[in-house]
């Protein structure tokens, strides 16, 4: 099978779909099919490159809003590029996403191959950049585009049973879901040899509490510094730090100075990501929005437990995988109050982490998700047959 793969953001742009995109295609290609990778070429990196059965091609954009947004530019190299890929043949088209001109971009390729295209939605709430004035055109647009997007026959998957649920507030029925996955093996031997207990003074009694990812208001990041600041005079030891990137760096930076129990990391690569989640304790998500979170598996794969809000996979790891809580975003006293009962007990901490591996383990492979990508590719083509 050959599968070409319309994804906005690719390596080395870093974030959830792009890893997403890399392992699945990865795994296809190890179970013998080809995969071409479409996305947007925001770094002037080479427009066709060939990694065996994968292809990557890049198509000419423009940056906005520092990236987060390419807009195609379809000069004459843009044309050139999809002619060079309209002259394959593909067995399915699948695109990340739902609210990019690169996901139309997707469709309408699809429609010049008589095929019928497998959207796969990664998202659970509207999109925010945390600024008032800002996310309401935003929701506006993305209304607006998925609007239009439903125009075109399409087969709409999710990530998680939250991302299914979320494509019903546009009037979506999705198909079932294409999970985000992890191999846990090769994830625990890629952990960098840095200690970080060590690093921030966390001694081995103490409590380390972890978040990972983008750093704003959307993944509830005051909500954990209004938590540190509130445990910070306990008796026990909990200690919170930060990994990544984003518009709030500077406020956690200016609570670490003032509460000696907070850290910012900044962003880490991909092996200190995995050094992190082993060394941690609990990993806090007080999110509004996850589409997955892929943070929580990671966490899981290196035998800590999570504590989120019911977004994206977090209630069927706690309810299911017995692998930690859920909270209550707006309810801040109470996260302080269940912090303070588990940090007593590292024993449960433990025991909640090793519940979580074991489930991960079991559940989340990627072979399993390429399968059921391919499952799904197959129908849309039995759908489309049927159709035409």
């Amino acid at each position: 099978m050959r599968v070409a793969f319309f994804s906005a953001h690719y390596l080395p742009h870093v974030g959830g779909i792009e890893t997403y995109t890399e392992k699945l295609s990865n795994t296809m290609a190890d179970m013998g099919n080809e995969v071409v990778i479409v996305t947007n070429n925001l770094f002037n990196s080479t427009p066709i490159e060939r990694n065996g059965s994968i292809e990557i091609v890049r198509l000419p954009c423009f940056s906005f809003l520092s990236g987060r947004y390419p807009i195609p530019n379809r000069n004459a190299e843009y044309k050139r590029l999809i002619n060079h890929i309209e002259r394959q043949s593909f067995s399915g088209i699948v695109i990340n996403a739902r609210f990019y001109l690169h996901t139309l971009a997707g469709v309408h390729f699809a429609e010049n191959q008589n095929s019928l295209p497998v959207i796969i939605d990664h998202g659970s709430a509207y999109l925010s950049f945390g600024n008032s004035m800002i996310d309401p055109i935003v929701r506006l647009y993305e209304n607006a585009i998925t609007r239009h997007l439903t125009r075109h026959p399409a087969a709409y998957y999710g990530v998680s049973d939250r991302s299914v649920d979320w494509l019903s507030h546009f009037g979506i029925t999705a198909r079932g879901t294409i999970p985000y996955a992890i191999d846990v093996e090769n994830y625990q031997h890629s952990a960098s040899k840095r200690n970080f207990r060590q690093e921030l003074g966390v001694s081995d009694s103490d409590v380390l509490v972890v978040f990972t990812g983008r750093l704003e208001s959307i993944k509830g990041i005051q909500i954990i510094l209004e938590v540190a600041d509130r445990l910070r005079d306990q008796a026990f030891h909990c200690y919170f730090t930060f990994a990544g990137e984003g518009s709030l760096i500077a406020e956690i930076k200016r609570a670490a100075v003032a509460n000696p129990k907070v850290s910012a990391l900044g962003r880490l690569d991909n092996a200190d990501v995995a050094a992190l989640m082993r060394d941690a304790d609990l990993l806090l998500l007080p999110s509004r929005s996850e589409g997955f979170g892929a943070s929580m598996i990671e966490a899981g794969a290196m035998g800590t437990p999570i504590m989120a809000t019911d977004v994206g996979v977090a209630s069927e790891l706690v309810i299911n995988g017995s692998g930690g809580w859920i909270i209550n975003r707006n309810d801040i006293q109470g996260v302080v109050n269940k912090i303070s009962s588990i940090s007593a007990d590292k024993c449960l901490l433990a025991e909640k982490g090793s519940d979580l591996q074991r489930y991960i383990k079991a559940n989340f492979t990627w072979k399993s998700t390429a399968k059921a990508l391919i499952e799904a590719c197959e129908k849309a083509n039995y759908e489309n047959q049927t159709r035409l």
